[in-house]
């Protein structure tokens, strides 16, 4: 069974400018860039998207009831204001590919069904993966690394845990548009 760990981030929630770098699509890693951060924000469609407590939370729920719909097995769902991680595993013969784009668009629309009538609630393009193919990796995901979020979570070993209250505190800071 193929495990992957995939992290969907909110949009415009690791600008270029970002302390730490950021990621350009086909090049990879780069150092921060405070005039291409300009450059974002000028192009930018809407709003950064901030995934608030109670958006964190519906989220999750929502991508519980996934695996009614689509063959996949979910080990442990975490959320920050500005991102998603999902741990799972399926058993078909379907691309890492053809599953996170199921799973993102399925967020996507709960997404869009949250904000209805207010400011419109996006992911960035693409996602993050990273595949999962030994135990100890596994673990670490499972008991260190995804604990650690302080957003509204889930895992299938624990259940559903409530986001705390630094999850909304530590929210990135950023101006519109």
């Amino acid at each position: 069974m193929p495990v992957y760990l995939f992290t969907y981030h909110a949009y415009r929630s690791w600008m270029p400018d970002h302390p730490r770098g950021y990621t350009k699509r086909g090049v990879g890693p780069m150092l921060p860039d405070e005039a291409m951060g300009r450059n974002y924000d000028r192009k930018a469609a809407c709003a950064p998207t901030v995934l608030d407590i109670v958006v964190q939370t519906a989220i999750v729920e929502h991508v519980r009831r996934i695996p009614d719909f689509i063959p996949i097995r979910f080990y442990a769902i975490t959320t920050e204001p500005s991102h998603i991680h999902v741990l799972c595993g399926w058993d078909d013969d379907r691309s890492f590919e053809s599953v996170r784009n199921s799973v993102k668009t399925s967020i996507s629309r709960r997404l869009t069904e949250l904000s209805a009538g207010g400011e419109p609630l996006r992911l960035s393009r693409g996602a993050s993966r990273s595949h999962v193919d030994e135990q100890d990796h596994f673990d670490h995901l499972m008991f260190e690394y995804l604990p650690k979020h302080s957003g509204a979570s889930w895992f299938e070993d624990r259940g559903t845990i409530p986001a705390r209250r630094e999850a909304w505190e530590k929210r990135p800071k950023r101006d519109g548009p």
